[in-house]
Order: structure tokens, then sequence, then C-alpha cells
């Protein structure tokens, strides 16, 4: 597995999210806990493999499955004391109701608690509350990383000012921002229309030294491709012997300042989604991806 280091913080390519349906109810906007302890048995396992085959990077939150996501981390971490997990990076995030300056002291620990860790690597904000000025939230962030209760600040699935306000507000400066960032699209963050991941986050990141975490690296890609274009994509593949979503992770990690997390209880699509942070493309290969990846659509 090969690392990014971007202003003191280093981060494996390639992590794994928990934000699975496996642990959730779908019906839902995040899920609630599902207490079945053969899918938990089946996430945990995924989970380790993913640690062992390098994917040291765990992405988390207190939404999913209302903190259900948390204590399976947690208790993957406990069956792993016996083993030398230092070199694991944690990250959880506090969720958009809990971001005045109080909630966000109180989640912060009870997401400690359900992790079973004293302290936790990476601590973001998951998406921005209109409502909740981000200076308060910011202040609580600053505190738990005096506290040295948190290491790094993040924001996630925000727009280029609220990311600007936190960095410009903080103390300690947001280390990581967590973006929904694919090649398709590439400039839209899901379907908030003010969130313009490639041609306003990713330079501002590059150019302050904070590190893009991209999730959802593929999703209905491949179907939206027309069928020339995905043609070529599966040229590339077949040339590297690599699937066409080792080739998609491929090129979003050539992007300086990005890595990725994908999601899965699958253990074939860990093995290979976590080989993809090996796959080095020829630079004209790349060059083609971004001009195909331009005109993605159907009927484009």
């Amino acid at each position: 597995m090969r690392y990014k280091t971007v202003s003191g913080l280093t981060l494996p390519q390639v992590g794994i999210g928990t934000y699975m349906g496996k642990c959730c109810d779908v019906n839902t906007p995040y899920g609630e806990p599902s207490l079945d302890e053969n899918r938990d048995r089946n996430y945990r396992d995924a989970l380790q493999l993913a640690i062992s085959l390098g994917a040291k990077h765990l992405d988390t939150s207190e939404i999913y499955g209302s903190g259900h996501s948390e204590k399976l981390i947690g208790e993957a971490l406990f069956e792993l004391r016996s083993e030398d997990f230092r070199d694991l990076f944690v990250s959880t995030k506090v969720g958009c109701g809990n971001l005045n300056y109080a909630d966000v002291l109180s989640s912060c620990r009870s997401s400690l608690d359900r992790l079973g860790v004293e302290d936790v690597d990476l601590y973001s904000i998951h998406r921005p509350n209109k409502d909740v000025p981000i200076g308060e939230t910011i202040r609580a962030m600053d505190e738990l990383v005096d506290s040295e209760i948190i290491s790094y600040l993040g924001i996630g699935n925000a727009n280029l000012d609220l990311i600007k306000q936190a960095n410009e507000l903080s103390r300690h400066g947001i280390s990581a921002v967590q973006i929904q960032y694919n090649f398709i699209p590439r400039d839209l963050c899901g379907q908030d229309q003010r969130v313009k991941v490639e041609s306003e986050i990713l330079p501002y990141c590059q150019e302050n030294g904070i590190l893009v975490i991209a999730h959802n690296p593929f999703d209905r890609e491949f179907e939206l491709m027309n069928p020339a274009n995905l043609e070529l994509l599966e040229q590339i593949a077949d040339k590297h012997d690599a699937s066409k979503a080792q080739v998609a992770i491929s090129w979003l990690l050539s992007k300086a300042n990005v890595v990725s997390i994908f999601e899965s209880t699958n253990l074939d699509d860990i093995r290979e989604n976590v080989a993809a942070a090996d796959l080095e493309l020829d630079d004209d290969e790349y060059a083609l991806i971004d001009q195909i990846s331009g005109s993605n659509h159907l009927g484009k």
C-alpha cells in the first residue's frame, strides 16, 4: 500500500468507509442499527481483511447506523489488540445536528466511547448546518485538538466558501476535506450544484496543503458512460490486467493531494479495490481518461 503525506497528515491511498447497508436500515436517511449478529460478523471480517491488505484508514461517522458503525469498528479494533495496530488511522465525523459548541464536545466523547479509544486521528464536520455558525463548531474542534483528543480537523460535503471559512477560523487549520469525487461527474458532489469539486475545491486544497478524501470513487459511472468511451476504458483495463473499477481508482489517485475510501463488505471487491492503489497507468492513459470523462453521459 502506498501512502500520501500532505502537511504532515499521512494516509494510505485507499481506505475503507463504513456507511454500509449491512449495518443500516436503508429506509432511514443514515440508518438505524440492524441487530443482526451474522451481518455484524461479516462487517468486522470485511474491516479486518481491509486492514490486513493495507487499507488502514477506517472512516466512520456518529450518524452511520446511529453510532452502530462506530461500535463495530471498535469491536474490530478490540479483536486486533493482540497485534500491532498503532499505524491504523481512524476518522469519524460529527453529524450536522450536533454542531453547536457543547454538542460537538459531547458527540466526540460519545464517538470515542463507541470506538473504544482514547483519541481519534481525524474528526470532521460530516455536513455543515446553515443554522449553526461554522465558527462555533470550529471553536469546539480546536479545543479537542488542544486537549489531544483528536489530531486533525476535517470538513465534508461543503462548498468552497465554507471550507475556506473553516480553514481560516481554525487555529489548527483544516487538514482534510472529504467529498464525493470521481470521474463521472468530476465537478459535482451528489445533487448539490453549489459544491464544485474539480474546478474549485481540489485546486484550493492543493494550494493550501489540505488532503482530499474522495468517497464514492465509482458508483453508477460505468452505466452512465457512452459505449465508445466505455470501450476505451475497458481497453486500458485489459492492457494492465485490471478491472474498470481499479482503473477508475487509479485515475483518482493520480491527482495531487487525493486519496480515496470505498465501501464494501464483499471480500473479493475489497481485495480488488485495495489492489488499485498499486496500479499505475501511463500518463497518456490518465490524459485519455480525463478526456473521456468530460463526455461521459449517454447521448454525449
